[in-house]
């Protein structure tokens, strides 16, 4: 096994506890590929798991277990074996925080009988930045789930930014101290903790599916909280029974927890046997500054879409009333601009194939799915239902008044974009007001576990177009009216603005008070900060881009509230940029050119690790692989992008190798070269 593991099954306090009358407990301990997170597992009166970061807890004993209505897998469970294994892939995806993803991890599986001697398996993950667990119901049948016992004890006095539930996801984030805060309350995922050793821990849940429910935690009083099914309501299914993963991303630094992509990791591989037609994209969208919406409106927010090099135009809520959208659809075609359209959920309920496909012969490229409001298990299925009739017909989409993502988009790579956030409609709804404090929150709570899309509107004009780098959505709307952008200051950054990264890295930031993050798209980076309530000056290093000066148009805050200033400057690398940001202030800038010949390695260790690049070509010998190490013994994986694979090979004393003829079918593959903890990775293309 691959890095540090601790697979042994020991006795833990035998002793004390013969001597106390109760029966011996086993512990199981699982350590993570770098070893920093460790997870340990005791079975006794019940089962129950800890979690610890470099030696030091940060998630304390908390209770495992699931109830049906008629048997329980909760108290003095039979252990009957356990089976440990590394899982270790790559895939790629269209849209998110990067393009190339790695799911490294190690697993314990622990198979368990109740009272009543019915088998049952819970396995746990220990990733580099995370620990997860499910439950494996075995048998078959129909039954019924009533609650689990699984939960989360954090510290005493860790401090908590927590979202009361809303059916949308659409509120606040409230800041509090564990132990005397959120005692009594149900509480949303995703929430961050900051424990007083310096850690900080996200939960959250993977891989919800139908006939499972989303859920939600709650306490009853101190620092430990407890898995809520949806509206507490039972759900019902079939055995074997695999339920979704409860999760907690773990760091000692936020970009742990920003850069993490361990919410896709946990779900299953893509389903889609060709994702070529699935293209992110800036949209560019009426409905939130004009309220006519009609058919030449459409046209005139295509026609600045195309001016500004984006991909698509979302005719909203007002079709077919007010707009002839097969008419806009047309137009659009003839400007290389597609146009995705809005439906409310019961769509499902009303011909739903019939018309994807009426859409589609118009030339419609996407769908926004609206109103679900529901965590129930019901209306997972929904969501599910959409999701498989919109890849039938090549639909992109977009869900709004939705659940928050729980990594669906590995299983179905054209889920773009989630709405589940509150955004600048709630200024004219009057229930709550998204201010700058919400928008230093959103990178380090919701947007940490899927894409997000958000509308601001209640800060500076520089703030916002910053929020476009630091927010990451497949499908991210410029909801602006279009001279705000034809005759912007920023036109020159958000002309053929990219919707997705090959890499994300957090430079610096706090919750609630300022972030800074920079993403690359090819060989471009974007650079960007906020601030919240309060004046900052912010550093970035600038250690990420490839050596060199580069000169740079820097926008950030001018004289008013709704001023961009543009400032032209030259940047070095190594070197560092600073710069001073009002309250509710921004700056972003783009260095083309600039990745070098280097790949970002994310490690807890080695924050900013770096291996020379590699490359590969197709010949008609095979495929050539350059960029090797000569002195070093190295494995090439040879995989398509499901991850499925090709061909695997060992070699040393080379600098380049081809991967026989054989190996080399039409289509995307990915290879990829390791050696001990560093993995570097390139796409190929393969003729036909």
């Amino acid at each position: 096994m691959a890095g540090k593991e601790h697979r042994s099954t020991r006795l833990a306090g035998a002793t004390l506890l013969a001597v106390a009358g109760m029966i011996s407990a086993l512990e199981w301990n699982l350590d993570s590929p770098d070893g920093a997170i460790s997870v340990a597992v005791k079975d006794g009166n019940s089962l129950q798991y800890t979690a610890s970061l470099n030696g030091t807890t940060v998630i304390e004993w908390s209770p495992l277990g699931i109830s049906l209505t008629d048997r329980m897998f909760v108290e003095n469970p039979t252990f009957e074996s356990e089976e440990t294994s590394t899982v270790d892939e790559t895939y790629h995806l269209p849209s998110g925080k990067c393009s190339t993803y790695r799911n490294y991890c190690n697993e314990l599986s622990l198979d368990f009988k109740n009272q009543d001697d019915e088998p049952f398996r819970i396995v746990f993950r220990a990733y580099n930045d995370a620990v997860a667990y499910r439950y494996v119901l075995k048998g078959s049948g129909d039954v019924e789930i009533t609650g689990e016992s699984s939960g989360f004890t954090l510290p005493a006095g860790a401090t908590g930014w927590v979202q009361k539930p809303h059916p949308a996801y659409e509120a606040a984030y409230d800041k509090g101290t564990v132990g005397s805060d959120f005692t009594s309350a149900d509480l949303a995922f995703p929430a961050l903790f900051e424990t007083g050793a310096g850690a900080w821990v996200l939960v959250s849940e993977a891989a919800v599916y139908y006939p499972y429910c989303a859920c939600h935690f709650s306490s009853s009083g101190g620092n430990s909280f407890t898995i809520k099914l949806a509206d507490d309501q039972n759900i019902t299914g079939s055995l074997p029974w695999e339920t979704p993963w409860r999760v907690a991303i773990i760091g000692d630094s936020l970009g742990d927890i920003v850069e993490s992509n361990v919410i896709e990791h946990l779900n299953p591989p893509c389903e889609l046997d060709d994702v070529d037609w699935i293209k992110p994209g800036v949209s560019a969208w009426s409905w939130l500054t004009e309220r006519v919406r009609d058919t030449e409106q459409q046209k005139e927010f295509i026609d600045m879409a195309a001016e500004m090099q984006w991909h698509y135009n979302l005719i909203d809520c007002d079709w077919p009333d007010k707009v002839n959208a097969e008419e806009a659809i047309t137009y659009g075609k003839q400007k290389g601009i597609g146009n995705i359209l809005w439906y409310h959920h019961n769509v499902h309920e009303s011909g739903m194939d019939a018309e994807f496909e009426r859409i589609k012969q118009w030339g419609a490229v996407g769908v926004k799915v609206d109103y679900f409001n529901s965590d129930r298990a019901s209306m997972m299925k929904v969501y599910e239902d959409i999701a498989i009739a919109a890849a039938r017909h090549e639909l992109i989409v977009n869900y709004h008044g939705a659940t928050v993502p729980r990594g669906q988009r590995r299983r179905w790579p054209h889920l773009l974009a989630w709405e589940a956030v509150a955004g600048d409609e709630y200024t004219f709804i009057g229930k709550f007001y998204p201010d700058a404090e919400h928008d230093c929150e959103l990178p380090f709570t919701r947007n940490v576990v899927g894409p997000m899309d958000y509308t601001p509107k209640l800060t500076t004009d520089a703030h916002e177009l910053a929020l476009s780098v630091i927010f990451e959505c497949g499908i991210p709307h410029f909801g602006n009216n279009a001279d705000s952008y034809l005759n912007s200051p920023a036109k020159p950054l958000l002309t053929d603005f990219p919707a997705a990264w090959d890499e994300t890295r957090f430079i610096d930031g706090y919750p609630g008070e300022y972030v800074c993050l920079a993403r690359r798209t090819g060989s471009e980076w974007f650079v960007a900060g906020i601030t919240g309530h309060a004046e900052r000056t912010l550093t970035v290093p600038l250690s990420f881009l490839q050596e060199g000066s580069y000169s740079v148009s820097i926008y950030r805050n001018g004289a008013g509230k709704n001023e961009i200033a543009v400032e032209t400057i030259t940047l070095e690398s190594p070197g560092e940029f600073t710069t001073t940001l009002p309250a509710e202030g921004g700056f972003c800038f783009r260095v083309p050119d600039s990745r070098g010949p280097t790949e970002y390695i994310h490690s807890r260790h080695h924050r900013h690790e770096t291996t020379p690049a590699i490359a590969a070509r197709a010949t008609g010998a095979g495929l050539v692989v350059t960029g090797l190490h000569p002195a070093e013994e190295q494995t090439l994986v040879l995989t398509d992008l499901r991850g499925r694979l090709i061909a695997r090979e060992r070699v040393s004393g080379v600098s380049s190798y081809v991967l026989g003829a054989h190996t080399v079918a039409g289509g995307a593959v990915v290879v990829r070269v390791g050696k001990n903890r560093w993995n570097r990775t390139v796409m190929v293309t393969m003729p036909k």
